[in-house]
């Protein structure tokens, strides 16, 4: 075996052991990164629930647009959870904020909710 060919097959070997050691390392930390953007949630869903409910309480009526929210203070991309689905909102005599949580998908076990 020349010495080329020692070199590229040790660059070779040592490639594949680096992406193993990488994908190992994703599938440890891919649990902790989710779990992680659970709190990013709730701290979405409170803002936009409490811009609501102080809007509701200044001017005594709901704004028609998320735009008018956004005018009171909310950050625009509070909009969006952590695994980019749209938040739901409602606004009536109590105001209901709603992620479709992990699973992008509304009314399932992990919905993250504005207080009731």
């Amino acid at each position: 075996m020349t010495s080329a060919r020692r070199v590229h097959l040790t660059v070779f070997v040592i490639a594949n052991v680096v992406a193993i050691i990488v994908l190992v390392l994703l599938c440890i930390t891919l649990p902790w990164y989710r779990a992680a953007q659970k709190p990013v949630a709730f701290e979405r869903v409170r803002e936009i629930h409490s811009a609501l409910v102080r809007y509701r309480l200044e001017r005594n009526r709901c704004p028609a647009t998320r735009h008018e929210l956004v005018a009171s203070g909310v950050r625009p991309f509070a909009f969006t959870d952590p695994w980019g689905t749209s938040i739901a909102t409602w606004c009536s005599e109590a105001p209901k904020v709603l992620s479709a949580g992990p699973d992008k998908i509304f009314n399932t076990s992990d919905d993250i909710a504005s207080a009731r």
